[in-house]
């Protein structure tokens, strides 16, 4: 049965890094507009307006999370996963990474890891990436990770992970989100086994920037979708089902045969999740929104919310769009590319309300 305590308000944002929002990629907004300084603030006033207990935000170049957001937003405490400078990173700067901000008055935090993918395998992806490939030499690269933090919910005692990360960003390499989406489930799975007490399982919430469509209906220069079908990531299927078949157009085997040089040393590697098949909050009628992103020369679904088991969600944040279940991104072309004057980053902010998780898990 539900707890009487106030919903839990939790949301994700990717806001932007400055290093990106200045390197040109967004030209079709004013200079003026791009600047951290017309940026930051519009981003404290909409993070305010969320009144969120959790805030979990990527691209946050370390600097600005200790200078600029955590003393305009009081009251929050920030834990920080920064992504080292990788020899694929598109643009010099200063460490992003991903930031979980966690409201005092409402959770006490009890433990947090931080983890950075590459470094945290499973034995047979760590076996197989030993063999020099294209693949492998991509996910040893990158330094994507994740933060984790365990908390107790101040009005009912009770206590549950949450997790904040973001994905490799390039299209390219869906094979290397994929194993980088297996590792965060095995990472998250093994910091709340560390902590589990008596109550049972904890329940878990992860959230992020993916870079990872729920679907994909239309061929492009890295997937040829059959006519009437429907490609839904590797990253996505994985979350959402809980395991990615070696059929599967992500897996790395079939992956690496798409790009004409098969890999033999990815075709018996499992890619199951560690932790039970998630929910996103935003998965209504069948359907995810059209888009969480728009760009001049991007627009798709690639930001979620996930759910473990144990909650129960009473709303979500309205997207500043109308859209109907089942319409797609190129569907949305009185969205705006972003950011622009009214919005601070190309990334929406999603959002949802959540009832604590039910009495069995109380302490």
């Amino acid at each position: 049965h539900p707890s009487t305590a106030a919903p839990l308000t939790v949301v994700s944002y990717n806001i932007l890094a400055n290093k990106y929002a200045v390197s040109g990629w967004h030209s079709y907004c004013l200079l003026e507009h791009l600047q951290w300084s017309s940026r930051l603030p519009r981003l404290l006033n909409e993070l305010k307006s969320y009144n969120a207990d959790v805030i979990c935000l990527q691209e946050v170049e370390e600097p600005a999370l200790y200078n600029d957001l955590l003393p305009g937003l009081p009251g929050y405490t920030a834990q920080y996963y920064g992504r080292a400078s990788s020899p694929t990173d598109p643009v010099p700067g200063p460490v992003e990474g991903a930031a979980l901000l966690t409201r005092d008055s409402r959770l006490n935090i009890l433990s947090h890891r931080t983890y950075r993918f590459s470094e945290h395998l499973d034995p047979a992806v760590a076996a197989a990436a030993a063999e020099r490939s294209k693949c492998s030499e991509v996910l040893l690269s990158r330094t994507d990770g994740a933060v984790s933090v365990l908390v107790q919910d101040l009005s009912t005692g009770r206590r549950f992970g949450i997790t904040c990360t973001h994905l490799h960003w390039d299209p390219s390499w869906p094979d290397v989100k994929l194993l980088q989406a297996l590792t965060l489930t095995q990472q998250v799975q093994r910091f709340l086994n560390d902590h589990q007490q008596t109550e049972g399982p904890l329940p878990s919430i992860v959230a992020g920037d993916f870079n990872s469509l729920w679907h994909k209906c239309h061929s492009d220069a890295f997937d040829e979708v059959p006519e009437e079908a429907v490609l839904t990531s590797g990253v996505y299927s994985l979350l959402s089902t809980g395991a990615v078949e070696r059929g599967h157009q992500d897996h790395p085997y079939t992956r690496s045969k798409l790009r004409g040089t098969p890999e033999r040393q990815w075709r018996e590697v499992k890619v199951e999740s560690a932790l039970a098949p998630m929910r996103s909050v935003y998965y209504q009628n069948n359907a995810e929104p059209p888009l969480t992103t728009k760009t001049a020369s991007f627009a798709g679904c690639i930001d979620y919310i996930w759910l473990g088991w144990g909650w129960a969600q009473t709303a979500t944040l309205a997207l500043p769009y109308a859209h109907t279940p089942g319409e797609d991104a190129c569907d949305m072309a009185g969205v705006r590319p972003m950011p622009n004057e009214e919005a601070p980053s190309d990334h929406l902010a999603l959002g949802c309300q959540l009832m604590a998780p039910c009495d069995l898990f109380a302490l």
